[in-house]
């Protein structure tokens, strides 16, 4: 995904450096990857069809490979099952569409007691780059969720956005400080806040912005934002 997303910019114009998103949360080895552009995009519609290709590619490719390693362990013998590594039960917790298609295909999973499944690793690499990209959707610091905020609000209202998800980072944090997690606090919930620390810390301070930041995406654009 960031291959395509290096021609996509390439093509307008834009070199990108792309970065490992760190993690250091004992499910995920990393929150997927974070660009920085070199050179600023001409327009909105160029910011937004560079990000929107990482995003379409990192889905597209996490599903597959997901999917791929799920057949192939539904129709793994026993003994093979048992080759197969083992991953926390509570990884497939932490998305609710990575939820959804485990109890479709495997019910009772959340419920069977155990903390451990032997599964392909297609599927344990598809299900952890699908949450680190699901993550990286949000609309903070300099994720392609923000990117592609941007591009649909524009700089001025994209500030003020901005500012008020600030505001709800630090109310969501303020728990981390106050109260130790426990039991009760879902899988989900502890990657979150793993996510909002490590951006925070690994925040490049980075001026996201186009040359021309008035003219504004079409309609076309704007509904693949709100879908």
């Amino acid at each position: 995904s960031s291959f395509i997303e290096t021609i996509v910019a390439k093509s307008k114009g834009i070199d990108v450096i792309n970065t490992v998103f760190p993690s250091s949360s004992s499910l995920l080895p990393n929150f997927g990857s974070r660009s920085i552009y070199l050179n600023m995009p001409k327009n909105r519609r160029d910011l937004f069809d560079i990000s929107i290709v990482h995003v379409a590619m990192s889905y597209l490719s996490s599903l597959i490979l997901m999917i791929l390693g799920i057949i192939l362990s539904t129709h793994a013998s026993s003994e093979e099952l048992l080759l197969y590594p083992t991953v926390p039960i509570s990884l497939f917790k932490c998305n609710s569409i990575v939820k959804v298609l485990f109890e479709s295909i495997f019910p009772g999973l959340f419920f069977s007691g155990g903390d451990l499944i032997h599964i392909h690793w297609f599927t344990i690499v598809g299900a952890v780059s699908f949450i680190g990209n699901s993550l990286q959707l949000l609309p903070i610091d300099n994720s392609y969720g923000s990117k592609l905020t941007l591009s649909f609000l524009g700089k001025d209202n994209f500030e003020i956005f901005d500012g008020v998800i600030n505001v709800l980072k630090v109310l969501i944090l303020i728990p981390v400080i106050i109260i130790s997690f426990g039991d009760e606090i879902s899988a989900g919930s502890k990657l979150l806040i793993d996510f909002l620390l490590v951006s925070l810390l690994v925040n490049e301070n980075y001026n996201q912005g186009c040359i021309d930041n008035i003219n504004g995406l079409e309609r076309n654009r704007n509904g693949i934002f709100c879908g």
